[in-house]
């Protein structure tokens, strides 16, 4: 349950996508915070490619993430982690690649998985992990 203050203003992000992606951003950050996740990367930008939400880590894993945020409709068609198609993964698989290249990271297992969160008209605020 958001507090009087996220209320507010998650009753703006709900009416423009970009906001409401930045909202989903950091109500992630926090979720996988509370798991013992560590972030150590947002919104890592590949030029020409695409953008990685975020990046955790815990012990010996390493967890890429791609963050969809909705205003939950009743009877809606669509899920937000329907929007993560196969292009955008095999995209995600390359930036994942590129990054551990460049920071020279070895021995870690790597993850994918897009967190999807649904927010209700009470702003109450639902997370579902989908691995890909």
């Amino acid at each position: 349950m958001l507090n009087f203050f996220e209320k507010h203003f998650t009753k703006k992000f709900l009416k423009e996508s970009k906001k409401l992606g930045n909202f989903g951003e950091w109500k992630g950050v926090d979720y996988f915070n509370k798991k013992g996740y560590e972030l150590i990367a947002k919104n890592v930008n590949f030029k020409n490619i695409g953008e990685i939400d975020l990046i955790f880590k815990k012990k010996e894993t390493l967890l890429f993430v791609e963050v969809k945020t909705r205003k939950l409709v009743k009877n809606q068609l669509y899920k937000p982690e329907d929007s993560v198609n196969e292009r955008k993964k095999q995209k995600y698989y390359h930036m994942s690649k590129l990054f551990l290249k460049k920071h020279n990271i070895e021995n870690y297992n790597v993850n994918f998985l897009t967190l999807a969160i649904e927010i209700d008209e009470n702003f109450n605020i639902y997370f579902r992990e989908v691995p890909f």
